[in-house]
């Protein structure tokens, strides 16, 4: 059974999008909250799908931060579903990518993980990366190809690279529905002198010439 969360900070913020994307995906129950993503603010809601979830059941969130805002309520939230899938870290793996230049990033590594996976005996992998909307060249080049040939040349048999919403339907609807959401309600009233000369006196403040 795929379980739905969805949750937007404010009051005024409006649930229909991720609740029409989760209700399309499947899912045959949803759960709705209006709270802050902040690290440390209590989400009933969250707290209660969890607790529904089974193990032979999968959660499914409209973006991955509507589960948090930061590495380390993401990092809680990983946690808290493997406990309450009975899955260790060796099942529900979350890894790091975006690499650059020489220096340490983020471990676990995503192409060292998928490669380790294989020589430990593991055949098939899904592997997706939802803090992209769109297919790039990181998502497509770096783990449809390069993290693919790892996982198959350490003895993989079968990768399977879960594409973005890209131009979907449900992308498209997406996009329109941020891109709406954002642009109600800018004041569109002409600006008047005196802000002008308020405008001018700041930026001269801060170093511009006149």
């Amino acid at each position: 059974m795929q379980i739905g969360y969805a949750r937007v900070s404010t009051h005024d913020q409006n649930l229909d999008l991720q609740r029409d994307a989760l209700l399309k995906a499947g899912c045959e129950r949803v759960f709705e909250e209006k709270k802050s993503g902040k690290a440390g603010t209590s989400r009933p809601e969250f707290e209660a799908a969890l607790a529904f979830l089974r193990r032979e059941d999968v959660l499914v969130v409209w973006k991955l931060d509507r589960l948090g805002r930061s590495l380390v309520e993401m990092m809680r939230t990983i946690d808290a579903l493997r406990k309450r899938l009975g899955m260790d870290a060796s099942k529900l793996i979350l890894t790091f990518q975006s690499r650059f230049g020489f220096d340490q990033w983020l471990q676990p590594y995503t192409d060292k993980t998928v490669a380790k996976l294989a020589k430990d005996g593991v055949r098939r992998i899904a592997v997706v990366t939802p803090g992209f909307s769109a297919d790039c060249l990181e998502t497509l080049e770096e783990i449809a190809i390069e993290a693919r040939a790892a996982f198959l040349d350490a003895g993989g048999k079968a990768f399977h690279y879960i594409p973005c919403l890209n131009n979907s339907p449900e992308g498209m609807k997406a996009l329109a529905g941020v891109a709406l959401r954002h642009l109600q309600g800018w004041d569109t009233a002409p600006t008047s002198q005196a802000e002008l000369q308020q405008r001018k006196a700041r930026a001269i403040a801060q170093g511009a010439s006149e």
